[in-house]
């Protein structure tokens, strides 16, 4: 259990010091279970809290393409996305992950979201 923590940790401090991941991996890890990509986003979370850029906002989020969005009208889903507030690059970089489900979308909170999505 140790090594699989150390492994999420190792791929998670990699993504955020910007280096480049697979693009058939989804959210640092391939064929890992939700839990992982839990783990990921807190430890995200916890490392901008106490970070440099800790006063600039933080997006994270984790979408399952395969299981749960196949089944959504998507018209619906832009609809309740709008209705919270996500628009713009953030809601056309969502359109375009759902499009190509293979892509890796990074966003850093210093950077636009032009300097770093990858669809």
């Amino acid at each position: 259990m140790l090594s699989l923590w150390k492994s999420s940790l190792t791929l998670g401090e990699r993504s955020l010091k910007g280096v480049p991941l697979s693009r058939t991996v989804s959210g640092g890890f391939l064929k890992r279970c939700c839990m992982h990509n839990i783990f990921n986003t807190w430890h995200l979370t916890d490392r901008h809290r106490c970070g440099p850029a800790s006063s600039l906002p933080l997006f994270a989020c984790q979408i399952d393409f395969e299981k749960a969005f196949d089944r959504v009208p998507r018209d619906l889903l832009w609809l309740r996305l709008k209705e919270r507030g996500v628009q713009g690059g953030m809601l056309y970089a969502l359109k375009a992950c759902c499009l190509y489900a293979h892509c890796l979308a990074e966003l850093f909170p210093a950077c636009t979201l032009a300097d770093r999505t990858a669809v």
